[in-house]
């Protein structure tokens, strides 16, 4: 028959594992939730970057690039107003605001479309 210093002894390490397990747990649990945005936002522009180069290689890079070009412009002159509205000040992206979008910036994009958008080979040839 088991002592009662063995039983005290056995629920003893059994409340311990016990506590560890939920504490491991509900740590990991709130740094999970905090994780998961920055993620799911890194995983989406790496999806855009993907969905470039797919339309790139079926011969869009040109339209593609100039459509990001007009976007872009279309975001320059946004916050060209908004610095007007804000006393001549520019507003700056915040880096987790950059952190959490789920697309590239311009610049990205556009590096990651300049081997679609150089001429291949040498020299083309004149028209006769």
């Amino acid at each position: 028959m088991p002592s009662a210093a063995s039983a005290s002894a056995f629920w003893c390490c059994s409340s311990a594992g016990i506590a560890l397990a939920t504490i491991t747990s509900f740590f990991g649990l709130p740094l999970l939730i905090l994780a998961v945005p920055y993620a799911l936002a890194a995983v989406g522009r790496r999806a855009e970057l993907r969905a470039d180069e797919h339309a790139a290689v079926l011969g869009f890079a040109p339209m593609l690039a100039a459509v990001l070009d007009k976007l872009h412009r279309q975001e320059q002159a946004q916050q060209t107003q908004l610095a007007a509205q804000n006393g001549g000040r520019p507003v700056e992206e915040s880096a987790l605001a950059r952190l959490l979008s789920s697309h590239p910036d311009h610049y990205t994009r556009l590096h990651h479309l300049q081997p679609y958008l150089q001429p291949q080979g040498g020299p083309q040839p004149q028209g006769l």
